[in-house]
């Protein structure tokens, strides 16, 4: 079977990892398997290090009106000649959707990884009618919210489940010990996110601001990059935090990263599947975020971490005392969490289960 993703996203995401996962484990498996991705992405980096064939185009929001556009990316499809296409983005589904039918793929594939509804618009409806076969929702929370402006924009039964996978090879086999700061008795936070407004961040020097207030020995280490991060560096400025949060930036190494912190904090808005939540449990590592979107579909509250009204900070911050006093209830929350992920998003049971759902369509 040929398989084509397509995913013209510059910046890394759970998107793009869980493209590159899907693409290079098919690979491995015999499929024969391109990449149409953007020239300047970190994907495309990726990829190439991944020897995935790879072919560099760009959609953008008005894509679908340059027909020059689309009948680049036809011509190359032509070429590959792929039974299946899976599109990441909205806009490659606007372009790639459109130039894919045209050059006669069997399924058009497309994978809602954010848990937004889709708008009802003339033109949405008119892309999921013509240039959507199937869709993939990377969680329960992601496939409610594709039918929540328009019930008959898709046939339900043409909405599949797969969770993103972890790759348990990668993670400690046994609960870590190394930290950030080991000499001192700080508790160590951590948050992994791209500064965007969806993350939430300014929530979490809230909570910073909170527990400082409040005397906790701790240290909060943030990973990651984004167009907010100059206004979060102010924000912990302003409210003078420097002594408390340390900026890492983009985190290539994220086990290492998750190894040498305590306690995860996600203070997301909103979440299609948290890959920082999964990815925390997987190294043995309790979590606090709140109880949004997908959130309850990896967080069980009190049993591998907390839940917490949104957008309380206040009570944020108390269940992070709470499990900054208790060592042995943040081991209890970890190997729950690292259970959980073992039994329900390990990279080799999603891997069987979407090429089971790609051999059957």
């Amino acid at each position: 079977m040929k398989v084509c993703f397509i995913n013209t996203n510059k910046a890394w995401g759970g998107g793009e990892k869980w493209h590159l996962e899907m693409a290079c484990q098919l690979s491995l498996k015999g499929y024969e398997v391109s990449f149409l991705t953007h020239p300047d992405s970190i994907l495309n980096t990726r990829l190439t290090q991944a020897a995935i064939i790879t072919k560099h185009v760009k959609t953008g929001n008005l894509g679908f009106l340059n027909l020059l556009r689309i009948c680049r990316i036809r011509k190359i499809l032509d070429k590959l000649r792929p039974d299946i296409v899976i599109i990441n983005l909205p806009s490659d589904l606007k372009v790639a959707g459109r130039a894919a039918r045209k050059a006669g793929v069997k399924k058009i594939i497309y994978r809602r990884g954010s848990a937004i509804p889709i708008k009802n618009t003339c033109l949405n409806r008119i892309i999921f009618r013509k240039y959507t076969d199937y869709i993939l929702a990377n969680s329960e929370e992601t496939k409610k919210t594709i039918l929540e402006n328009n019930p008959k924009l898709i046939d339900p039964k043409k909405i599949k489940i797969i969770y993103n996978g972890i790759d348990l090879k990668e993670y400690p086999a046994t609960m870590p010990t190394d930290r950030f700061d080991k000499a001192s008795g700080k508790i160590i936070l951590g948050n992994l996110a791209r500064f965007s407004f969806q993350k939430g961040h300014d929530k979490l020097i809230g909570v910073a601001e909170i527990l400082k207030n409040k005397g906790l020995d701790f240290h909060l280490y943030l990973a990651g990059d984004g167009e907010l991060l100059e206004n979060i560096q102010s924000m912990v400025s302003d409210k003078r935090l420097e002594d408390h949060v340390t900026f890492l930036g983009f985190t290539e190494d994220t086990v290492s990263f998750l190894n040498k912190i305590d306690i995860l904090l996600m203070t997301s808005i909103w979440e299609g599947f948290g890959y920082a939540i999964a990815e925390a449990m997987a190294c043995f590592k309790p979590v606090v975020g709140f109880d949004i979107s997908s959130n309850p579909e990896l967080i069980r509250n009190n049993t591998n971490g907390m839940l917490v009204e949104p957008f309380d900070i206040n009570s944020f911050a108390e269940r992070v005392i709470e499990l900054s006093g208790n060592v042995s209830l943040r081991k209890e929350m970890g190997t729950h969490g690292r259970k959980m992920v073992e039994e329900r998003f390990s990279l080799n049971s999603v891997v069987v289960e979407f090429e089971k759902f790609i051999s059957e369509i």
